[in-house]
């Protein structure tokens, strides 16, 4: 696919094959070519209300992703996205909003906020997450609450929910001697693993039953082949894990 134009790279945001549709979004975004920018905005606005009949959900999320690392995606691109029908395209949507909320955008934030009914349930963990991110931790929080509250018995939502200042404030005091990069490296791998792996793994990386295996114990993790949990990350891992089918 190297030697392909811009503009030839396009159709393949939506081929069926995913390794075709991650590709050419990575060469759009090395190419910096801002010449591609109108057909993928363009894009964005196909079949956003989500009717099935020739569903764009998939190549609205890349062209969402690509028009990000071209520097081209608007503030208003962004709302919109965050309201689409397909739960995927939302869900990143709040995930690149981030950098508003992080600001104290009241407007992004309500419009996340107006997603707290959202029949996705990975629309709503998003929210939690993403809400973190706002300045104002009180408004914040009643989001968070009023979710939580609704899905009780979600237990990914319950945990994303969960506050980790505190824990990292301890985990600073407690490697307060140790060398600064290592103390740095491991703070940011304990934010990493409560805001990203803990949803689907657990706080205490036990697992979640029908959701994800443990990883306490496990040979995946405790093995000597320290380039397979780097793949994992990279690439997933499906069938059978542990005795259990994974999709």
């Amino acid at each position: 696919m190297l030697p392909l134009s811009s503009k030839e790279l396009l159709p393949y945001l939506a081929h069926p094959n995913g390794w075709y549709r991650i590709t050419a979004q990575k060469l759009l975004v090395l190419k910096q070519d801002k010449s591609v920018v109108s057909e993928l905005v363009k894009t964005l606005k196909e079949n956003a209300k989500g009717t099935p009949k020739n569903d764009k959900g998939m190549e609205r999320l890349h062209a969402l992703w690509t028009l990000d690392g071209l520097g081209e995606l608007s503030k208003n691109n962004i709302i919109d996205k965050i309201k689409d029908a397909d739960s995927r395209v939302s869900c990143a949507a709040i995930r690149i909003s981030e950098k508003y909320l992080k600001e104290g955008d009241e407007k992004v934030f309500d419009t996340v906020k107006s997603l707290k009914n959202n029949p996705s349930k990975d629309v709503l963990i998003q929210i939690v997450l993403s809400s973190k991110s706002y300045p104002n931790r009180d408004v914040a929080q009643i989001l968070v609450e009023e979710i939580v509250k609704l899905n009780p018995d979600n237990e990914v939502i319950v945990i994303s929910a969960q506050e980790i200042r505190p824990e990292i404030e301890n985990l600073k005091a407690k490697h307060v001697l140790k060398n600064e990069n290592l103390r740095k490296s491991i703070i940011r791998g304990y934010e990493t693993f409560k805001v990203l792996c803990a949803t689907c793994h657990g706080p205490e990386g036990k697992g979640i039953k029908d959701l994800a295996p443990p990883l306490v114990g496990s040979p995946r993790i405790m093995g000597n082949d320290l380039e397979l949990p780097v793949k994992i990350l990279l690439n997933g891992l499906s069938g059978d894990i542990d005795g259990k089918i994974m999709e």
